[in-house]
């Protein structure tokens, strides 16, 4: 039977199991706990993570924290092995990859003693001892202890608290032309009544810019932001300052870089407040989200709020057993999976001009924009199926967005961004299984008929404005013609990615065909149905590979399956090989078999061409529990989170692309996987607690797996329950998991032989 078959029948399969069962009194929703203790910022900021540990609440816009002084290596965020902070500024990237590209807008520097202008001169030494990090929350000392500066923030609005020890020079430097991107124009201005307004255009990704945009007004990667900021207690003065040095008259500057420079009384230790509130919107609009957010409220009232709000969020999932150190990995890890999209939709208004004009749009309350960070390619595996199990009163949000910009800029986009034109990062179309995904899990709260013409369009159609150049993977807007037309993507179309975008395309089919079969299209069902299996297409049989092949038709050699960047997207064709979640039973086909497919997972593992610092590899484990062979994939799961992951600095593995590797862990530690997105079908394995509870909406209701002896290590299982009525296999449903109380696992501490079966029987 085809392995797509088998996911449609495993909903219908698994409810018939628990059919006529007593089912145990649902139970609602659990008192609070204190969960944000477990929860530290600092886990990732070691290495590659490039996590952010400064205050924002959960989906905020303004996520204000420290940047890192290390131009060599200048990735936005903070790295904790740095020497100095360069700065605070309030728009970051969770876990971002890659280099030359950025955020960090809206710079503030507290600095004692004499004047220094210069980034180079102005950065801060800093040390860890006495750095908090948490939820909402803040706090690192400077200068050798001189400065104590503290962080917190609304969804639109910070507060900066410095405290300055001594009586020399105390001030404080906003400096609009300090950003991990690139500036093109900034202004501020002084009113009358001590407020500061400031604007800065910038752009985020200059590569992109210059590569893809071809209008005068080059307005791909250009972002507007707008600032409102007071301090308290009134500042002794402010001076303006712009690329040239202090301007002591001008109320008023503008240029490439300017900012001001707020200067306190020097004789004793002070304590100052820097209230920031920003916009995309206008100068008007920073000032009331400032005015409401931030205004009459303390900094620990607002430390408060944020706190409250976190544990709301992290209450979503309640755990027992387990040690303090696995608690810890896990509630950072959920809470970074619960930083993103950012929602920057604004009252009265908010910027709607993504394309063309600069423009805003009435938002009455019913408006969501959800932008950074946004990159589907990463998210859709795990992030956003966490989200839909835990927060799924965000989900139709996020796709509206998707809707709303891609009737905007003609294609559905596959990463969104706080700035103008279609970032365009990553490969293929990775939004179409989020869509999937939502629309099988039951989320209807979004214009089905709309989004499904924006992706037939995207599956049927390209713009690629770099065509011939052999760069198509990254700079394509839909999918290009000669996939469309052939089953493939030739390495003349992308030089080191086709034969994984081949992949990719054929998945995003899969995605487009469930919608299709959704809305009754039964026409354009049957034909992305077909279409998604051209995975085939670039498996070559001599080798057992997925393989790169050249407009030809023949496959491109020389070619080694362990080296990366020979036609794959970020990894080797040993791990893309296995990168068909669609079709498993298709794949071990072309392998040989069950048995086969078994044979090259083990010696994927064996060995060591698994890595947890990337996403092509995040399903790569549960696939044992596809064909039958559970026992293996509850053994390495245990073994990868213990070996990749840590409650140090140094903690997480790879970037964490908008928390999708600490959702990957958040599966992994309560026991379910999504392996296939767009499938309503999670793996079950044993969790690293007793007991688990899922509060799956803001009504309460609480779905709880119970594996006694999980905190003591035992990862096989043994037998499985849904409300009292055995399982035969350690897979579930989304639907089950909403209409059921408790999941139950008996555990072993050695392989049981429970749930083989073998999917792939005609």
């Amino acid at each position: 039977m085809n392995m797509a078959r088998i996911w449609l029948l495993l909903p219908a399969m698994i409810m018939a199991l628990s059919a006529g069962c007593g089912k145990e009194q649902v139970e609602q929703k659990r008192l609070q706990q204190d969960l944000t203790k477990y929860v530290d910022l600092l886990i990732g900021t070691d290495g590659a993570g490039n996590t952010v540990p400064g205050a924002c609440v959960p989906f905020g816009a303004v996520k204000v924290s420290p940047d890192s002084y290390k131009p060599e290596d200048s990735v936005d965020s903070y790295d904790y092995k740095a020497p100095k902070i360069q700065g605070f500024s309030h728009f970051h990237l969770e876990g971002p990859g890659g280099s030359g590209y950025g955020y960090s807008m809206v710079s503030l520097t507290p600095q004692v003693g004499a004047l220094r202008l210069s980034p180079d001169e102005s950065a801060l030494k800093f040390t860890h001892e006495g750095e908090v990090a948490t939820p909402g929350y803040y706090r690192v000392s400077l200068e050798d202890g001189q400065i104590l500066a503290e962080l917190t923030a609304s969804r639109h609005c910070a507060m900066h608290r410095y405290a300055f020890d001594g009586v020399q020079e105390k001030r404080v430097i906003l400096d609009m032309g300090q950003t991990r991107g690139a500036v093109i124009f900034s202004e501020v201005h002084i009113e009358n009544n001590g407020e500061v307004l400031a604007k800065g255009v910038y752009q985020v990704h200059p590569l992109i810019a210059t590569l893809v945009d071809k209008s005068p007004e080059g307005e791909t990667g250009r972002v507007t932001v707008y600032a409102s900021l007071r301090f308290e207690p009134a500042p002794k003065s402010v001076t303006t300052f712009d690329q040239t040095g202090l301007k002591p008259s001008a109320h008023e500057v503008s240029g490439e870089r300017t900012g001001v420079v707020v200067e306190f009384e020097a004789n004793e230790p002070i304590t100052i407040t820097a209230t920031v509130g920003v916009s995309l919107v206008s100068f008007e609009q920073a000032r009331s989200n400032r005015i409401s957010q931030c205004d009459g409220r303390t900094f620990d009232d607002l430390v408060l709020e944020a706190k409250s709000q976190w544990n709301a969020m992290l209450n979503r999932i309640q755990v027992e057993g387990g040690s303090e150190k696995e608690k810890r990995m896990f509630y950072t890890a959920l809470y970074r999976a619960l930083m993103q999209p950012a929602d920057y939709a604004e009252k009265p208004l908010s910027f709607c001009g993504f394309f063309g004009e600069d423009r805003s749009c009435e938002n009455k309350g019913d408006f969501s924009l959800f932008l950074d960070d946004f990159c589907i390619w990463d998210t859709y595996r795990t992030t956003h199926p966490l989200q839909m199990l835990i927060v799924p009163e965000m989900i139709d949000g996020m796709i509206q967005t998707l809707v709303f910009l891609g009737e905007q800029g003609g294609f559905m986009p596959k990463c969104t961004w706080i700035a103008k034109g279609d970032s365009r990062i990553m490969t293929a179309n990775p939004q179409f299984c989020f869509v999937a995904d939502a629309l099988v899990k039951g989320f209807k709260g979004f214009d089905v008929e709309k989004a499904y013409a924006l992706m037939r369009k995207g599956s049927m159609e390209d713009e690629n404005p770099v065509e011939g150049t052999s760069l198509c993977g990254y700079f394509d807007r839909g999918t290009p013609e000669e996939y469309v037309k052939n089953g493939y993507v030739s390495r003349e179309c992308d030089i080191d990615q086709s034969a994984s975008m081949t992949l990719e395309y054929a998945y995003d089919d899969y995605c487009v065909h469930k919608v299709a079969q959704f809305l009754g299209k039964e026409e354009d069902s049957r034909m992305f149905l077909e279409r998604s299996k051209n995975y085939k297409n670039v498996f070559n049989p001599e080798n057992g590979f997925m393989q790169q092949k050249d407009k030809n038709g023949n496959f491109v050699e020389p070619f080694d399956p362990s080296k990366w960047g020979m036609g794959f997207t970020e990894g080797s064709s040993w791990e893309w090989t296995f990168s068909v979640p669609h079709d498993f039973c298709g794949l071990a086909k072309l392998l040989g078999g069950r048995e086969a497919l078994e044979a090259k997972l083990d010696k994927f593992f064996s060995e060591k061409h698994f890595t947890m610092d990337n996403e092509p590899d995040f399903h790569i484990p549960w696939i044992y529990t596809a064909i039958g062979v559970p026992e293996k994939t509850q053994a390495l799961v245990r073994d990868i989170v213990t070996e990749w992951f840590d409650d140090t600095p140094s903690g997480l593995p790879g970037n964490d692309d908008a928390g999708a590797t600490s959702a990957w862990l958040v599966f992994a530690m309560i026991g379910l996987y999504p392996i296939t997105p767009s499938e309503d079908v999670y793996v079950v394995t044993a969790p690293f607690f007793d007991k688990v509870f899922l509060q799956l909406a803001e009504s309460g209701k609480v779905f709880e797996i119970r594996a006694p002896m999980a905190s003591s290590g035992y990862r096989y299982i043994r037998s499985i329950s849904l409300d009292g009525k055995a399982l035969d296999k350690p897979l579930i449903s989304h639907a089950q998991i909403l209409s059921s109380s408790v999941l139950e696992l008996t555990l072993s501490e050695t392989p049981t032989g429970f749930g083989r079966f073998d999917p792939c029987q005609d």
